[in-house]
């Protein structure tokens, strides 16, 4: 079997990964071709390539540009600035730490820029620049950063040995399930981060990404964050050419130039999905089941059944489709179960499976107090036939 290029995760084939998204991916690289911190908002609905974007426009940079250097945070990660930091820290013991420019001089700027001492002698014991060796047991969490405010520092730290810095928060709308008062303070740190990143002229780039109705959220908490957003770009639902587009491209790329996909099957799919995402699986089932009976042209389209379950995976969060596609298969799984077959984070299933039931999307059965939950989808009556 092939290498299915539709699937769902993010693409690590860079050439795949560059016929995706093109004109928010042009834009946001566009956005960090700058010389002064700026603020992007990355906008759109749960798969429109968001997250697709920021791991290529990372890659770009860091490979591209020796003199940048761009870390992309996942969402489980936005909750803290800790998160963040341990996101950072692991970057740079991968490999990026030898991006940093070791100028003695780079000492005095950190200084002259208000940076505490602590801060400073991370990378520098006294004008000397430190190795990746001698700075990795510094790195760890509560030894010398220990506090938002100290992370806050070390980036700005940071930015000074590189000639532009882009911090990536993906799906930061997770925040949402803060705390109002612990959320507040969060983006407040953000917000402070910035002003520092704007007052001691750092070339910090902070780019978050955010689900429209999130975003309004922000916008109640903390309206003086918002205020200070310098560009917006948009992730909507591409038009019905540029899907044929990567279609092609993506086949093409593949070596699967034999496969086909009819004009009408293209608007089939395009019409009846509402993200790239939805679009995308079906893609990739209707390509597998060609394969598998040795068919090259892709006419006739087998659409889901419209049902509650599938209606909130347009929209839903990036674990729904997992948690549905194990329950069709065998109901009645206990969470742990749910984690061991999707593959995913313990917290985040746990998380969505809770979501789910409070819809009314799954449901949930306990018979003791003792005894571990199983977990089903809800039947609606149009099903029950």
């Amino acid at each position: 079997m092939f290498e299915n290029p539709f699937a769902d995760t993010v693409p690590t084939h860079f050439a795949i990964a560059a016929t995706v998204y093109t004109e928010p991916l042009k834009r946001l690289q566009e956005e960090t071709n700058t010389k002064r911190s700026k603020l992007i908002f990355a906008i759109g609905g749960y798969g429109n390539g968001k997250s697709h974007a920021l791991e290529r426009l990372k890659n770009d940079i860091n490979i591209a540009e020796s003199k940048k250097l761009a870390v992309y945070s996942s969402a489980f990660a936005t909750k803290t600035l800790r998160g963040v930091y341990d996101q950072i820290a692991s970057e740079l013991m991968a490999g990026k730490y030898d991006k940093l420019n070791n100028s003695p001089e780079n000492r005095t700027v950190m200084e002259t820029k208000g940076i505490p001492e602590k801060i400073v002698n991370i990378f520098f014991k006294n004008n000397l620049f430190r190795s990746k060796d001698e700075v990795r047991p510094d790195l760890q969490f509560g030894k010398i950063v220990s506090s938002s405010v100290d992370v806050i520092q070390f980036i700005c730290a940071l930015s000074t040995l590189v000639e532009q810095f882009i911090l990536m928060i993906d799906d930061i709308e997770e925040a949402a399930t803060m705390d109002r008062n612990e959320r507040k303070i969060f983006f407040g740190y953000l917000r402070a981060l910035y002003d520092q990143a704007v007052r001691n002229d750092n070339n910090i780039l902070v780019l978050l990404t955010f689900i429209p109705n999130k975003l309004q959220l922000l916008q109640a908490d903390r309206q003086d964050f918002y205020a200070r957003m310098d560009a917006e770009v948009h992730f909507e639902k591409p038009s019905i050419k540029e899907i044929m587009d990567i279609v092609r491209k993506r086949l093409e790329i593949s070596g699967l130039e034999k496969y086909k996909f009819t004009d009408k099957a293209l608007k089939q799919i395009y019409e009846e999905t509402d993200s790239i995402r939805d679009m995308f699986n079906l893609f990739k089932t209707s390509l597998a089941k060609a394969e598998a009976n040795g068919e090259k042209k892709i006419d006739a389209i087998k659409l889901p059944k419209k049902s509650k379950t599938v209606s909130t995976i347009r929209g839903s969060k990036p674990a729904d489709e997992a948690i549905f596609s194990v329950l069709r298969k065998q109901e009645g799984l206990k969470a742990e179960e749910i984690v061991q077959k999707t593959e995913m984070s313990n917290p985040w299933i746990r998380h969505r499976l809770a979501d789910l039931v409070r819809e009314g999307i799954l449901t949930k059965q306990q018979i003791a107090r003792n005894k571990p939950a199983r977990y089903f989808l809800a039947k609606e009556e149009d099903e029950k036939e």
